[in-house]
């Protein structure tokens, strides 16, 4: 056996890697993912229900999902390792470390198995990310237009602010209410959209917008001015409140990637154990023809 992991046999090089019983393996345990994966599925479906406080609540299904996905993951990359240590086909002349190589296979189960789910992956990342860049520009533009997370835009609250702020004072007022001119409206719209937008108000727009509602509200100018400040503090208040919501749900998400992150690994990690230590016992059960023992049965599977 030569240093590149090489049975020479006369004038020949047998390579000691299986490559047939490798691909076996990893189809194979594709396949039975599929088939538990589809289970688990049809299981999940009949723990929920559309009706409300019916069903498992959204949480426990998620743990249900975690932990079906690891079982269907480590036991399709048992069978595939099972299935290239057991059908390996041995070298003629080869010796010696014949558990290492049997456990090597079972790694080339993973091996191809992770690769293949990584190409699968890949070939949709292209839609996966647009479609990930479209949803982050939509959660932006909804922050953005949500107002303390009742789904208003900012348009409809700067125009409840302006009709706050032209209301009618009471009748002992100093003057009568003048009617509402839909252009001054807009207007006053206009002002309170740019002053939250900006941060600050604008002494010369609170001073005209202060004067211009105690004539048409028929109300003393300082409580026009104080319709105004309050109005504009409101906003203010109600966009502070839209991004401190999400800059939460930020952190909900990245602190939910971690995790997934680190579960992905762990899962993974434990396929490959899987693997190789099927591997292993199949080529044990290999080498002293021990059929394979299924609820007591010998079985193919």
């Amino acid at each position: 056996m030569n240093s590149n992991n090489q049975v020479v046999i006369g004038a020949k090089l047998h390579s000691a890697i299986d490559w047939k019983a490798v691909f076996a393996g990893a189809v194979g345990a594709a396949a039975i993912s599929v088939l538990l994966l589809g289970f688990g599925s049809a299981i999940g479906l009949s723990l929920t229900s559309a009706r409300p406080y019916a069903g498992i609540s959204g949480t426990a299904l998620t743990i249900i999902m975690a932990l079906w996905f690891a079982f269907v993951y480590v036991t399709g990359f048992s069978a595939g390792g099972y299935i290239a240590g057991r059908m390996r086909a041995i070298q003629p002349g080869e010796t010696g470390e014949r558990s290492f190589q049997d456990g090597a296979h079972g790694f080339l189960v993973w091996t191809v198995g992770t690769l293949l789910g990584a190409y699968m992956l890949s070939t949709s990342a292209g839609s996966v990310a647009s479609k990930t860049v479209d949803a982050a520009a939509a959660v932006a533009g909804a922050t953005g237009a949500a107002v303390a997370g009742r789904g208003i835009s900012a348009a409809d609250f700067a125009n409840y602010a302006v009709d706050r702020m032209l209301r009618p004072g009471a009748p002992s007022a100093t003057a009568p209410a003048a009617p509402r001119d839909p252009a001054v409206t807009q207007e006053f719209v206009r002002i309170m959209a740019s002053a939250a937008a900006k941060g600050s108000l604008d002494p010369a727009d609170k001073a005209y917008a202060s004067n211009a509602i105690a004539a048409r509200a028929g109300i003393p100018a300082p409580d026009a001015s104080a319709r105004v400040e309050e109005a504009f503090n409101s906003m203010q208040k109600a966009k502070a409140d839209a991004e401190q919501k999400a800059r939460d749900a930020a952190e909900v998400v990245r602190k939910t990637g971690i995790l997934a992150a680190f579960l992905a690994a762990a899962v993974s990690f434990a396929g490959l154990v899987a693997a190789t230590w099927a591997a292993g016992t199949g080529g044990h059960d290999r080498e002293h023809t021990r059929p394979l023992q299924v609820f007591g049965r010998e079985r193919f599977w």
